[in-house]
C-alpha cells in the first residue's frame, strides 16, 4: 500500500477560506495565489482557483473572478468542479462567495 501525503496547497486553501470568511479577502488572495503555484495535484489546483475566484468577487474584481472560473472549466473534466465553476461564473457576484 502506498501512502500519499496531503497536497501542501490544501492547508493554504483552508487558511484562505477562513481568512475570506472573516473578512480578510486580501490575505486570502495572497494565500490562494500561492496555493495555485504550489499545488501538486490537479484537484488542489482546481479548488484553489475556485476559491480565488470567490475572493476576487469579494474584492469587486468580477473579470478576474470569471477568469478563475473559466480556468477551472479548462483544467478538469470533473463535473462537480465544472458545475460549481459554471454556476459561479454566471451568478451575481454579490452571491458568489456564500
Amino acid at each position: 500500500m502506498k501512502f500519499t501525503a496531503p497536497d501542501p496547497a490544501s492547508a493554504l486553501i483552508q487558511e484562505a477560506f477562513e481568512r475570506r470568511n472573516s473578512g480578510d479577502a486580501g490575505a486570502a488572495r495572497a494565500l490562494l495565489e500561492r496555493a495555485v503555484e504550489e499545488a501538486e495535484s490537479a484537484n488542489a489546483r482546481v479548488q484553489a482557483y475556485i476559491e480565488l475566484g470567490k475572493v476576487f468577487d469579494a474584492l469587486g474584481k468580477r473579470q478576474s473572478a470569471q477568469s478563475c472560473f473559466r480556468r477551472v472549466m479548462s483544467l478538469t473534466d470533473d463535473w462537480t468542479f465544472r458545475d460549481e465553476a459554471r454556476r459561479l461564473f454566471r451568478q451575481d457576484p454579490r452571491r458568489a462567495f456564500r
